[in-house]
């Protein structure tokens, strides 16, 4: 016999639901699931997040969850947290795949278009960085497929622009940059679906010291 019981552990994880909201959950099969899950971790070395009262790494999974010390998401929940996984996982590719430097190409006489490209062949891109950079001919490099060329005007000697890189059908990641002489003024984001998922409201700002 389970201890706590279902009906026990649905009054737990469904006590926070706010009244006329849907519960979390409201059958057995979702508590089956969520403590066969934690389970699978716990086998796989994650640490108890609560004393041990019996060794069985499914019981101490219900225990967890009767004690909220883990949670089981919405439907809502469980969708952001994909989408921010996701997210992350594109991002950290996108960082591998990061580029090193920006050719300047001037296509008209108050406009900038600085191109990506992929950080030289042979290189390690763990431990790259400008002073490690071996020489090496432009001709041989490789433009970005990722990121979009950013696109620069100047107007009363202050350069601003950016680009919109898509990612993914789902992913786009946005740059914004402004330079004068007394600063650099820089705003990123990435978004999923249309929703920001990393980023800042307001820009950071780098002054020229």
């Amino acid at each position: 016999m389970l201890h706590p019981s279902y009906t026990d552990l649905m009054k737990v994880i469904n006590s926070e639901v706010e009244t006329g909201e849907a519960p979390v959950v409201n059958s057995r099969y979702s508590i089956v699931l969520a403590s066969a899950k934690r389970a699978r971790q716990l086998i796989a070395g994650a640490d108890p997040l609560i004393g041990i009262r019996c060794p069985k790494p499914l019981s101490i999974a219900v225990d967890e969850l009767y004690n909220s010390k883990i949670r089981i998401l919405s439907e809502e929940e469980a969708a952001e947290a994909e989408a921010k996984k996701l997210a992350e996982e594109e991002e950290k590719k996108a960082m591998n795949e990061m580029t090193f430097s920006f050719e300047e190409e001037e296509e008209e006489e108050d406009e900038i278009v600085l191109s990506s490209y992929e950080i030289p062949e042979g290189e390690d891109k763990s431990t790259f960085s400008y002073s490690s950079m071996k020489n090496v001919d432009y001709a041989e490099l490789k433009k970005s497929e990722k990121f979009t060329p950013a696109i620069y005007h100047e107007k009363d000697g202050i350069w601003e622009g950016g680009s919109v890189s898509r990612f993914s059908p789902v992913m786009t990641f946005k740059l914004w940059e402004k330079f004068s002489d007394s600063c650099l003024e820089v705003s990123e984001s990435m978004e999923v679906n249309g929703k920001k998922t990393f980023g800042y409201d307001e820009p950071i700002i780098y002054k020229r010291v």
